[in-house]
C-alpha cells in the first residue's frame, strides 16, 4: 500500500523539495522505522509500521530512478541496479549473521537502521553541495508522466493516468504481489 501511494506523490515531493532533500529525509525516516520494527511487540505494530516503510521505499525508488534515467546513460543505470542488488543481497546476510550470533532478529533491524542512518547523515551533509548543482526548473517539474512515442509526446496527469484500465490493473497486480 505504501509503495503504491508513494508512486503517486513522489514527483510532487521532488518538484517541491528536490531529489537530494527528498532522498535524504526519506532515508532518515526509514532508519527510524526500522528501529520501530526492532521494538515492535505485536503483529499489528509490524503491519502499521510496514505502510510508512513501504511508502519510504517507494519514494526512494521513484525519486532515484527518475533522477538517474534523466541524467545518466543506460550503462550507468546498470551500475545503479547492480548496487541495489548488492544491498538487497547483503541485508538478508546481515540478518542471518545477527540471528546466528545473538539469536535475536531485533539486532538485525537495528544494524540495518544504523547503516541507513549513516547513509542519511552522509547525504544530509552533502546536501548543500548537491543543491549547488540542483536540477533545473524543467527537471523539477515532474507532476505529469511523459511517455515518448517516437516523435509524439503523450502527457498524463496522475488523475488521468489512474483512469486508464490497464494502469488500474497494474496497480492491483502490484498490490497483490507486493502487498500480500
Amino acid at each position: 500500500v505504501g509503495t503504491t501511494l508513494a508512486s503517486l506523490v513522489a514527483s510532487q515531493l521532488v518538484g517541491r523539495f528536490g531529489t537530494a532533500t527528498v532522498s535524504s529525509i526519506t532515508t532518515l525516516l526509514m532508519a527510524g522505522l526500522l528501529i520501530a520494527f526492532a521494538q515492535a511487540q505485536s503483529l499489528l505494530n509490524f503491519c502499521l509500521f510496514s505502510i510508512p516503510l513501504g511508502f519510504g521505499t517507494g519514494i526512494i525508488d521513484c525519486t532515484l530512478t527518475k533522477y538517474a534515467t534523466a541524467k545518466y546513460s543506460p550503462s550507468k543505470l546498470n551500475f545503479l541496479y547492480c548496487f541495489y542488488s548488492i544491498g538487497a543481497s547483503i541485508s538478508p546476510l546481515l540478518m542471518f549473521i545477527s540471528l546466528n550470533s545473538s539469536n535475536d532478529w531485533r539486532n538485525g533491524y537495528e544494524l540495518i537502521s544504523l547503516i541507513m542512518t549513516i547513509i542519511a547523515a552522509i547525504t544530509l551533509i552533502a546536501l548543500p553541495f548537491v543543491n549547488k548543482y540542483s536540477e533545473s526548473a524543467e527537471d523539477a517539474e515532474t507532476n505529469t508522466l511523459i511517455i515518448s512515442l517516437e516523435k509524439d509526446r503523450i502527457v498524463f496527469s496522475p488523475g488521468e493516468l489512474i483512469r486508464i484500465p490497464a494502469v488500474r490493473s497494474a496497480c492491483v497486480l502490484c498490490f497483490l504481489t507486493a502487498g500480500i
